[in-house]
């Protein structure tokens, strides 16, 4: 199989210099998750403005029996294919490939379902990108306003109409790779493909560490790295003790609900996923991106760790309580562009100092700050693996 080629996201970035690769994959994971949530709720009319007609209809008639879907999680996006015009005014085409789980509630029970799903989403390529917060807010996109928009696409708000496609993203259509009923599988274990795959490494790397170490003088790359040691120790311990607490801080939200919703299914099946001798072996830097309101790193990370499952009477149900084994990842971490380095600690909040205390909303306790945006330290956004990574 040929690897899809990488996405050149600076040809859009000719159009709109407001363009965010962090910010767009953040949507990406989000319009998923929200649209399949909809047709479940029956409130598709909530996103017509991110939809258009043939879309909508195809998610109605997903809909049909349907009396809710629950859990949804995108364990993967690829983004495989953009087409981007010469002129700003014509429409740029982007195509997502979604590998995600979700439970769709009938009349004769719950059922879950894996999909692999091919959306495809066009926007004006002159268009300039919402500012962060609305972005991934799927609300009105001149205003951010959740209020559900008139069938002519006016915001109820701001009292403004906005034609599909011609300031944000679009849906014009979703095709169904692969789907399948089946349960969580959490009482096996498949084999790690990737860990000897060579290193998909950014061509451009050397050259866009000079313009990160340009643009922020007094950062320290030794620091970056040990943030990402932290963030990997503090994920295996929260996930093996199913306490997700201390994790928070350092996830994003999208990727905090996807890991939130495992533990949660581990508890559900009285499961337990147990982590010991957990090593980080090698970390390398691989890719470097920024934008006008991010700075995105991503390393490829070996790493070792018992890994085994029991149930509630400590029977193991996979995995080996004896055999340490070898994986590979590629983890993103994200920080506002406006963010400098702090030496307040990773036990604290770095913006306030006070000990570090947050809510499910990714909160400072004691000052409010959103602490899981990055706005004031690198955050973990996205875990992809060696065989799905394309750079």
């Amino acid at each position: 199989m040929v690897a899809p080629a990488r996405v050149q996201w600076n040809e859009l970035r000719k159009h709109d210099e407001n363009f965010s690769e962090v910010l767009f994959r953040d949507f990406g994971y989000s319009l998923f998750a929200k649209i399949h949530e909809a047709r479940g709720s029956g409130k598709l009319s909530r996103y017509r403005n991110y939809l258009q007609d043939r879309a909508l209809t195809r998610m109605e008639n997903l809909s049909q029996g349907i009396q809710d879907v629950q859990g949804v999680v995108v364990g993967g996006m690829q983004v495989d294919r953009l087409k981007v015009p010469a002129g700003p005014n014509e429409y740029a085409t982007v195509r997502l490939r979604y590998d995600a789980n979700y439970t769709e509630i009938t009349q004769r029970g719950a059922r879950s379902v894996y999909v692999r799903q091919a959306w495809y989403l066009s926007r004006r390529a002159g268009a300039l990108s919402p500012s962060p917060e609305i972005v991934s807010a799927l609300g009105c996109v001149g205003c951010g306003s959740a209020v559900e928009p008139a069938p002519d696409g006016t915001c109820p708000h701001c009292g403004n109409q906005y034609e599909r496609g011609e300031h944000h993203w679009v849906v014009t259509g979703i095709h169904d790779i692969y789907s399948r009923e089946v349960g969580p599988p959490l009482t096996s274990k498949a084999d790690d493909v990737g860990y000897d795959l060579a290193t998909v490494m950014a061509p451009d790397l050397d050259a866009s560490l000079a313009v990160f170490m340009q643009a922020h003088s007094n950062v320290d790359l030794t620091k970056i790295n040990d943030r990402l040691s932290h963030i990997y120790f503090t994920l295996q311990k929260a996930w093996s003790s199913q306490d997700l607490d201390s994790l928070r801080p350092f996830e994003t939200d999208c990727l905090f609900q996807n890991h939130k919703y495992w533990i949660e299914e581990y508890r559900r099946q009285g499961l337990q996923n147990i982590l010991e001798e957990v090593k980080l072996n090698e970390v390398e830097l691989v890719k470097l991106r920024s934008d006008k309101f991010y700075d995105a790193i991503t390393y490829r990370l070996r790493a070792s760790m018992v890994d085994y499952t029991v149930n509630a009477d400590g029977d193991v149900m996979c995995g080996s309580k004896r055999k340490s084994t070898t994986f590979s990842e590629y983890w993103t971490l994200v920080r506002g562009r406006e963010c400098g380095d702090h030496d307040k600690g990773d036990g604290a909040c770095p913006n306030c100092g006070a000990e570090l205390k947050i809510s499910m909303a990714g909160e400072c306790e004691y000052c409010g700050s959103k602490l899981t945006s990055g706005q004031f330290d690198w955050v973990l956004s996205e875990i992809q693996q060696d065989e799905e990574y394309i750079g």
